[in-house]
């Protein structure tokens, strides 16, 4: 469940061409979670 949910995150903020800075931003998630939330991903495969 997390890891569909890490990828769907990713996957919309590409599709909207948005950074992680800039989602951080608006989501109000330090960008320092963020980035970390995405990473897990690969930690995984």
């Amino acid at each position: 469940m997390t890891l569909l949910l890490i990828k769907q995150i990713k996957k919309r903020r590409k599709v909207l061409a948005i950074t992680q800075e800039t989602l951080a931003e608006i989501s109000g998630v330090g960008l320092r979670t963020l980035k970390q939330f995405e990473e897990t991903l690969f930690s995984f495969l």
